[in-house]
């Protein structure tokens, strides 16, 4: 059975209003729905990145003070052994 040129053209226009009609706007609304869940991921991937960045920060503080003060004990350490010769 073959279908002569217009029903082919019918059959095509037919196939055509109903993918304009039924599915274009639901691929539309879920592209939507997909873009708004990316905008939501980044912002959130910000948001964790600058903590990750606060706490990098708060890390290097954290060993700079922590250098200081072993330092400061080195040196403590150092003049309490000179200290201690010395009495011998």
């Amino acid at each position: 059975m073959t279908l002569a040129k217009d029903d082919k053209k019918e059959i095509s226009l037919i196939i055509c209003e109903a993918l304009e009609q039924l599915v274009l706007p639901r691929l539309q609304s879920l592209e939507n729905k997909v873009d708004k869940g990316f905008k939501k991921v980044d912002e959130r991937f910000e948001e964790v990145d600058e903590r990750f960045n606060d706490i990098d920060m708060s890390m290097n503080r954290i060993e700079t003070l922590a250098k200081s003060e072993i330092k400061y004990v080195d040196n403590l350490s150092a003049r309490v052994i000179k200290l201690e010769t010395k009495k011998v």
